[in-house]
């Protein structure tokens, strides 16, 4: 079966400062003027103080465009970058993209069974992070400060499923969350800069800062340890199994069951913020 060559293609033409720029265009920059522009354009329609109500009815669905606007780039990145690595006249130019990124194979079953079984591990490993963030926090401030940072880390995504309204808009943002982030976000950071590290630093310096940027992309300090963890066992998947289908699965198990409690808590007053 085809299984991704972490040696080939030879992703080192990408250097260093490339991907940290790539980075930070995409998961900051991005999202910025994408929300900044549908701004204006809401504005645009909606002269006056028409527009300020428009925004803020239509806040879920802002809040979904602008993921989907940062993870489409992340995925057409990918595979620009790949396509540089291709000759042009190669008749296996199709298959060799999707080697190359990760996924040769289809997602076949047994992957999913894989994927969800990695995926209770992946709530342990990130139960641990919340307990050393907990733990660090309560040095630093006490144990009810501690506390309440610890319950505002889940607050963000709570607050976008909240502001999601009608079924359309919520399942949108489900789907998001739970299918095309973790595709997209393996696909980059397992399927690409993993790889272009690991070409040189080795395997374990890459791992490491690999998955310090992945739990960066969620903007989250406070969950960061935890993400950073998930962002190590992912990598290790990846590495092991040489397909990103059971790193995408497990990664959808972690998220949906994420999204599963924030949901259960819509009817409630939420995370403390």
């Amino acid at each position: 079966m085809p299984q991704a060559d972490l040696a080939s293609p030879d992703w080192r033409h990408i250097r260093h400062l490339d991907i940290f720029l790539t980075l930070l265009f995409g998961l900051v920059v991005v999202p910025i003027t994408a929300g900044f522009l549908g701004g204006l354009f809401i504005r645009f329609l909606y002269p006056g103080a028409a527009a300020t109500k428009a925004i803020e009815a239509n806040r879920g669905l802002v809040l979904i465009a602008a993921g989907l606007i940062q993870e489409a780039f992340l995925v057409l990145l990918a595979v620009l970058l790949a396509r540089r690595r291709l000759g042009r006249g190669d008749d296996r130019h199709g298959d060799l993209l999707a080697d190359w990124l990760g996924l040769g194979e289809p997602p076949r079953f047994r992957y999913l069974i894989l994927g969800t079984g990695l995926g209770f591990l992946l709530l342990l490993l990130e139960a641990l992070g919340s307990g050393l963030s907990y733990g660090i926090l309560f040095a630093l401030y006490g144990a009810e400060k501690a506390r309440v940072l610890v319950e505002q880390s889940g607050a963000p995504v709570w607050e976008w499923l909240r502001s999601t309204t009608g079924p359309n808009q919520r399942l949108a943002l489900v789907v998001l969350l739970v299918v095309l982030g973790p595709l997209a976000e393996e696909i980059w950071f397992r399927g690409v800069v993993y790889p272009a590290w690991r070409a040189r630093w080795g395997r374990w310096v890459a791992l490491l800062v690999e998955s310090a940027f992945f739990g960066l992309l969620h903007l989250n300090w406070v969950a960061w340890p935890a993400l950073f963890l998930v962002g190590c066992a992912l990598t290790l998947v990846y590495e092991h199994y040489r397909s990103l289908w059971p790193a995408v699965f497990a990664h959808a198990f972690l998220n949906g069951m994420v999204v599963l409690a924030l949901l259960a808590q819509t009817g409630s007053s939420g995370p403390a913020v």
